[in-house]
């Protein structure tokens, strides 16, 4: 039951991924080319991402407060941070659609040397994201490790009989 309940979890806060994703590739093309009509996507996706956040954060709260095994109750510690991450993904997208609108809005332009290097970086946040949600979706720790070598996070699950407590503060010595 439990599985099942928190392979939803999952499956949504991949949609959550996706939508930011989208979110932040809407802001960047409202840098290269501003519209109201881009910049009104930017904002329903972001609202959208929001939503997922709301809803998700809840859900992963409620399932939380069930009797969980160990490894479950990681998971879904797991997936509340990623949503938070996925959140403010969309809310960075937002900062650059509103820089993209308020340059619009003064007749603001970049250099041609500014041009190329947002195009630049566009293209490797848009590969780190495919990355990262593709490290997500498929539970590849080892894509997660590349990504981001500074926070790997260890779970280790004992099936056998248990380490005495008095021996534990010994066991990385």
């Amino acid at each position: 039951q439990y599985d099942m309940d928190l392979n939803a979890g999952r499956i949504i806060t991949g949609e959550m991924a996706e939508a930011a994703a989208r979110t932040l590739e809407g802001a960047a093309k409202s840098l290269l080319n501003y519209s109201p009509e881009l910049a009104q996507q930017v904002r329903d996706l972001e609202e959208k991402t929001d939503h997922y956040e709301d809803i998700l954060a809840t859900y992963l709260v409620k399932l939380s407060n069930r009797s969980l095994s160990h490894q479950d109750s990681l998971e879904i510690t797991e997936l509340l941070h990623n949503i938070g991450d996925f959140e403010r993904i969309s809310d960075h997208a937002m900062n650059i659609m509103e820089t993209a609108q308020e340059m619009y809005e003064k007749g603001a332009t970049f250099s041609d040397e500014a041009w190329v290097e947002i195009q630049q970086m566009k293209r490797a946040v848009q590969t780190i994201m495919e990355m990262a949600i593709n490290a997500f979706e498929k539970n590849d720790l080892e894509l997660a490790i590349r990504l981001s070598p500074n926070k790997i996070f260890v779970s280790v699950s004992n099936s056998g009989p248990t380490i005495p407590p008095e021996e534990l503060p010994l066991l990385f010595d």
